[in-house]
């Protein structure tokens, strides 16, 4: 089953294309998609948006050729860390991710931007 979804990260919106098993659970896509965003372009990995935080930072870095503080994960628990939340709720990590997560979704992988996630009008 193929699923495309904006998920709103640290680094900005990012469109997401998966294919995934009827088996997976949203813990599995959660923890693909959080360990997708974080590899580093270097590795193979999607690169940053060019406005992004990391990718001015690292241009900067270049110029002045300042050293580049290392990448810090979000602080948070770590029951969180392999979360989704849609509709400004998290979503039950052990779920069957066909049944929680629908084409054209807005998802967050992190806390603070789950209140994005609402599409519905006040």
């Amino acid at each position: 089953m193929r699923i495309s979804f904006t998920a709103l990260t640290g680094g900005g919106p990012r469109d997401v294309v998966i294919d995934m098993d009827s088996e997976i659970t949203v813990g599995g896509v959660a923890r693909s998609l959080t360990a997708a965003l974080d590899a580093p372009a270097a590795a193979g990995g999607v690169p940053a948006p060019r406005f992004s935080k990391e990718a001015l930072l690292s241009k900067e870095a270049l110029l002045t050729g300042a050293p580049q503080a290392p990448r810090v994960p979000p602080a948070g628990p770590t029951a969180e860390r392999g979360a989704l939340w849609m509709d400004g709720r998290m979503l039950d990590p052990q779920a069957l991710a066909a049944k929680e997560l629908r084409d054209g979704a807005v998802v967050a992988v992190e806390r603070g931007a789950a209140a994005a996630t609402v599409l519905a009008e006040p």
